[in-house]
């Protein structure tokens, strides 16, 4: 994002951040920020690439400086603070305190926006592959190696807190069950839990005991096993707070994985749910930039309503904003994105249809907003099997916003809104389409 932004003249630059963060934007709440590189990066790179140097005196975050990723990220915090200050949109600890703390477990900190981080791969000496490529790391957990990559993520919060960028949330890597050509580290289930219990959780506790960890990071039909592996380990389980989860093994929601969060959320009631990567065009047949996909567009809804009303207290966008081809991605992983910049002109940027999807839910379901229960019912002649994604959240103004998303192609629909004692509203929804209301009880 931060290197397609940086090719844009300084209003365009100025105006792309504003959509997404500022006052007259989609009141972005919520960010994650890759440690080192990532696929969407032009080059493979850690902050440590000495060999040996397990006390990490090496260490150093300059890359992020010199592409203009930091700067960004201090530029978003600023909009949304401006913003926040203005007295638009929702502070996720309500009024702006930089002496007050979130405890650990809730999903917010002291500042304007909640920031999650996300590993893709240790640095390569630290695996078997010797590579930031494919691979694990050496050894087992409690060795020089495991307590090395514990201390380099550590030092990364240090880094970043260093020029202003508190970090909320740490994972430890990005979909561990993966092994694959770009940036990437495998973990199991029990690899990820050991490591967490003997050298992170520990190391995290002394070092940075307002950050939480997010376990898995990965595909939803894995949390399941994940959940019972890890949390049955009391050791391991205290010191995760949040298990992140990605919607690709769902087939862009063709297959139905939400019974995995609602299976989550009833055994580990405390345990918070929060989607942490999703993005448009990543599959073989449907590669890279579709302008103006609508498909995409009530796509991203649908899984959007269908993580909330599952117990979800977030949702990621990824990765914000893509060239024109859907990268850069040194790895040729083309995708869609919200935003979509002409960086060889550098003058003018696209919106599409995800953008409105995603901001009929960062607009007005507002950080501090509590969703409530929607009970749906289809007449005799509206089988549920064109079913509607509606979610309804409370807001921090006490006004109600229900979103409604009509994901049938050809058939509208008629619909009633009821509350027992306040009336009712009526309305049609057109097929294809995606619209909120906001109303007040």
């Amino acid at each position: 994002m931060a290197v397609n932004v940086g090719a844009m003249t300084a209003d365009i630059q100025e105006l792309i951040l504003e959509n997404y963060y500022g006052a007259t934007g989609l009141g972005y709440a919520l960010g994650r920020i890759p440690i080192a590189s990532c696929d969407f990066s032009t080059h493979m790179y850690s902050y440590n690439d000495l060999y040996g140097d397990y006390q990490m005196t090496n260490f150093s975050v300059d890359v992020d400086v010199a592409s203009g990723k930091i700067g960004m990220i201090q530029k978003a915090l600023s909009l949304r603070q401006e913003a926040l200050q203005a007295g638009l949109f929702s502070a996720p600890l309500g009024p702006i305190d930089d002496a007050a703390l979130g405890p650990v477990g809730v999903l917010t900190n002291n500042h304007s926006m909640v920031l999650f981080a996300s590993s893709w791969s240790p640095p390569a000496w630290l695996k078997t592959t010797q590579s930031r490529v494919k691979g694990s790391l050496n050894g087992t957990a409690g060795d020089a190696v495991h307590k090395a990559y514990a201390l380099y993520l550590s030092k990364f919060l240090d880094a970043y807190a260093a020029h202003g960028i508190e970090v909320a949330y740490l994972s430890m890597q990005n979909e561990p069950s993966m092994s694959v050509r770009w940036d990437s580290c495998f973990f199991s289930p029990v690899t990820e839990r050991d490591f967490i219990k003997t050298d992170l959780g520990p190391l995290m506790r002394q070092n940075h005991p307002d950050v939480g960890l997010i376990m898995l990071d990965d595909q939803r039909l894995e949390m399941d096993i994940w959940l019972d592996i890890v949390l049955s380990d009391a050791d391991a389980a205290q010191y995760v707070n949040v298990t992140g989860m990605h919607w690709y093994s769902s087939a862009n929601d063709v297959l139905d994985e939400f019974q995995y969060l609602r299976y989550a959320h009833d055994k580990y009631p405390n345990m918070l749910l929060l989607a942490t990567e999703a993005c448009a065009g990543e599959e073989v047949i449907d590669r890279g930039v579709v302008f103006g996909s609508w498909y995409r567009g009530i796509t991203y809804f649908k899984d959007i309503s269908g993580d909330f009303n599952n117990w979800a207290i977030g949702w990621t966008d990824w990765p914000g904003v893509v060239d024109l081809q859907g990268g850069p991605n040194h790895a040729g992983n083309w995708v869609d994105s919200a935003i979509v910049a002409n960086t060889t002109a550098g003058t003018e940027f696209y919106k599409n249809p995800m953008f409105y999807a995603l901001g009929h839910f960062s607009l007005f379901a507002p950080a501090n907003s509590s969703r409530l229960e929607v009970t749906v019912q289809y007449g005799p002649d509206q089988p549920n099997t064109l079913k509607l994604e509606i979610t309804a959240f409370l807001r921090p103004d006490g006004l109600v916003s229900v979103m409604i998303g009509n994901t049938d192609e050809i058939h509208p629909r008629a619909i009633s809104i009821a509350h027992p004692t306040q009336g009712y509203i009526n309305l049609v929804v057109p097929n294809a389409s995606m619209q909120t209301l906001v109303f007040k009880l």
